[in-house]
Order: structure tokens, then C-alpha cells, then sequence
């Protein structure tokens, strides 16, 4: 039961993640309660993939950014570990 709510949690947190790919397509206002709560929530669980990923020499010089990617399948990981 435990696990199947801290899924559902991590699976919320996957589309949050999603939005914000999505947002970083499109010309948004960055003001927008919105486009602050899809910031505030995925920003803080980005930042240290995108620290380590920028240890990395040749990830520096790609334009794209690879933290997206890692914390969804880490994410999707857990998920699926856990359930």
C-alpha cells in the first residue's frame, strides 16, 4: 500500500517533468503560476544530475540538456523496484 502511493508520487513527479520538457519548447510566460509551480517542484531535483552530468567533457559541448532524461529513468527505476 505504502509503495503503491510513493509510486503514484514518483509517477506525479515524472509528468511534472514531462511539463517541463514540454515548456522548454514553447514560448511560455515565465511568470505564469504554472510554468513557477513546474519550476519550483523539478528544478531542485535536477540540479545534481545537471552537476554531475556537467563533469562530463564531451556533454558540455552537446546543447542538450541530459538531466531530463536521467532523473525520469532514474525515477522510473525506483518506481519500478519499489512496486
Amino acid at each position: 500500500m505504502i509503495a503503491q502511493v510513493f509510486a503514484a508520487l514518483l509517477r506525479a513527479v515524472q509528468i511534472l517533468l514531462f511539463a517541463g520538457v514540454l515548456l522548454t519548447w514553447f514560448p511560455v510566460d515565465s511568470d505564469s503560476r504554472f510554468v513557477r509551480l513546474i519550476h519550483t517542484c523539478t528544478v531542485p531535483i535536477l540540479m545534481p544530475v545537471r552537476a554531475l552530468l556537467s563533469k562530463i567533457r564531451f556533454l558540455r559541448k552537446i546543447p542538450f540538456d541530459f538531466s531530463y532524461i536521467v532523473v525520469f529513468l532514474l525515477l522510473e527505476l525506483i518506481i519500478r523496484l519499489i512496486i
